[in-house]
């Protein structure tokens, strides 16, 4: 479905900030 695809789209783009918050902070 559309509706999964795109969550899972919104999901990868969440996970891919956290990501890059949590390593500037590291930094």
């Amino acid at each position: 479905m559309l509706c999964s695809r795109f969550s899972a789209m919104i999901s990868i783009q969440i996970v891919l900030v956290f990501a890059e918050r949590v390593g500037g902070q590291q930094k």
